[in-house]
């Protein structure tokens, strides 16, 4: 944390957390970039069997959604 990494295009986010400021530290490593056409990527992990994983996703999702220009979710299924 606290540091800023120039041309940063995608943040990934391993750990599930409920703390509304680490979240928005972990997507704000993301800023502007000057080619404003450049994507940029905040992705995180959600085990769909874990509740507390659940309501954090959840709450991740209602801290994010005014600062996000898109939001997709992506699901990977069950192993086989």
């Amino acid at each position: 944390t606290a540091v800023d990494i120039p041309n940063l295009t995608t943040v990934i986010m391993t750990t599930a957390m409920a703390s509304s400021q680490g979240n928005i530290q972990g997507f704000g490593r993301l800023r502007a970039l000057k080619n404003d056409n450049t994507k940029t990527d905040f992705l995180y992990f959600v085990c769909e069997d874990i509740p507390k994983h659940i309501e954090y996703h959840e709450k991740k999702r209602m801290i994010l959604r005014d600062r996000v220009k898109h939001y997709k979710s992506v699901h990977i299924g069950k192993p086989l």
